[in-house]
């Protein structure tokens, strides 16, 4: 029987990182899947995934508007400062995180 190794994800947690960056981050990656960015007040997590990681790119696997769906149909960008958080957020994590990213999306208001 053989084993095939694959790379693992590689991940790094900055401190004191102000909002702007992370914003400019966003921007430069924006047609990217990777790497993937996390941001909790002044934490910055930067994650490159594992080839196992779904490669989708806050930044969650997968989220879904179910109750508010209407609200957002037909929207290209969401603005979380107008519009509802998703109803439903997917994060799959085949490894320990960094970063607990619970809170980030309790704080944006995911159920």
């Amino acid at each position: 029987m053989a084993t095939v190794k694959t790379p693992s994800e590689q991940r790094v947690v900055l401190h004191n990182i102000g909002w702007a960056t992370y914003e400019r981050l966003l921007a430069d990656n924006e047609n990217n899947s990777t790497p993937r960015f996390a941001y909790d007040r002044g934490e910055l997590e930067i994650m490159s995934p594992s080839p196992e990681h779904l490669e989708r790119g806050f930044e969650p696997d997968s989220c879904f508007y179910i109750q508010n769906e209407e609200e957002v149909c037909g929207k290209d960008r969401m603005d979380p400062a107008v519009d509802p958080p998703p109803d439903l957020v997917i994060e799959i994590d085949i490894t320990d995180p960094s970063l607990n990213k619970l809170p980030i999306y309790a704080q944006m208001g995911v159920p």
